[in-house]
């Protein structure tokens, strides 16, 4: 078990190690001020950081194992930038497929009180097409606008698309690099990753959009809505280790074989990773 913080800032004779673990614990302190645009000061200044690397250089044993630790530090940064990337977009995409069934639901609630009026279909057909709302000339299920169903399908489909290789992608990040902290004894880093939480809230709502749909179609549009929009379970995209590839060989291996992976090792890794989720889960469809 790695020292704490507070552990650490209690040392008076330090290690290699420990100068490692207080580079990467001020590392994760730069990550989140950046992230929530706070200014949280670290108890160790800079000026004093040098000082306790000045010692240990000195000592070719204790500035290996120092080096050794702060190569982590590039594996972070880089694992950060790319949890933010997936995390922005996942969110574009997430709101965009949300914002259609949203629409998709408001119009067809509007269209069946129109219907429920006691007029005539001419009647009801001029209030449709006199509508201030323009999504609602242009809903998936609008048949005054055939070329913009068959655009916004294939549209929908492609967030959908978009939306699962993210996750896959997003997951397998984040299990490499959480078993690759595990190995190393440095879960401490592990709260730089984003948090899954908001990724599941978004989906469940999109899920549950696609269920209050279900009750506003007839028969026809129903099955034509169920063939385009199935829903998300992301719990199929998460890795085990059953599920590791070989760079080389293909064949699967335990994640304590894997030797330290360098930031360019893990973004080929993971990408392997998320392949193999994402087949797995578009093959159970």
């Amino acid at each position: 078990m790695p020292k704490s913080l507070e552990e650490l800032l209690k040392i008076k004779k330090w290690t290699g190690k420990d100068a490692g673990l207080l580079y990467l614990y001020s590392t994760k302190n730069d990550i989140l001020n950046s992230r929530f645009e706070s200014s949280v000061k670290f108890p160790v200044s800079q000026d004093k950081f040098n000082t306790i690397l000045k010692k240990i250089s000195v000592v070719p044993k204790e500035y290996k194992e120092f080096t050794f630790y702060s190569k982590f530090q590039y594996m972070v940064m880089d694992i950060e930038k790319l949890s933010r990337f997936y995390n922005e977009q996942l969110n574009h995409h997430i709101l965009k497929l949300n914002t259609l069934l949203e629409t998709i639901y408001h119009d067809k609630q509007t269209e069946k009180k129109i219907m429920n009026l006691n007029i005539s279909d001419e009647e009801k057909a001029d209030i449709i097409s006199n509508l201030d709302s323009a999504s609602f000339q242009e809903t998936l299920f609008n048949t005054f606008d055939k070329e913009y169903i068959e655009e916004i399908t294939e549209g929908y489909k492609l967030s959908r698309k978009i939306i699962i290789k993210d996750l896959s992608y997003f997951y397998s990040l984040e299990f490499v690099f959480s078993n690759i902290l595990k190995r190393y004894d440095l879960e401490f880093l592990e709260e730089i990753m984003r948090q899954q939480v908001p990724f599941h809230g978004y989906i469940n709502n999109l899920n549950l959009n696609y269920e209050k749909i279900q009750d506003c179609l007839t028969n026809k549009e129903r099955k034509t809505f169920n063939e385009i929009y199935i829903p998300i379970d992301y719990n199929k995209l998460y890795p085990t280790n059953e599920d590791i590839p070989d760079s080389e060989t293909g064949e699967k291996i335990t994640i304590e074989e894997l030797d330290f992976l360098t930031p360019e090792d893990i973004k080929t890794f993971v990408l392997e990773l998320s392949n193999i989720m994402t087949s797995k889960y578009l093959g159970s469809k």
